[in-house]
């Protein structure tokens, strides 16, 4: 393997794991909001959901 395929196989291989990393942190930010909602409503005599 060249070091310009390796350069590029590193490149890939970190914007993959870049990719993979936000969608967890996206998530996580969603499971908070959906849990604050419920936490909200709930405090103010709203749904249970």
């Amino acid at each position: 393997m060249t070091p310009k395929e390796l350069t590029q196989k590193t490149i890939r291989d970190i914007a993959k794991r870049r990719e993979t990393a936000e969608k967890e942190v996206f998530g996580y930010f969603k499971e908070q909001s959906i849990k604050r909602k419920k936490n909200w409503n709930f405090r103010v005599g709203g749904y249970r959901w």
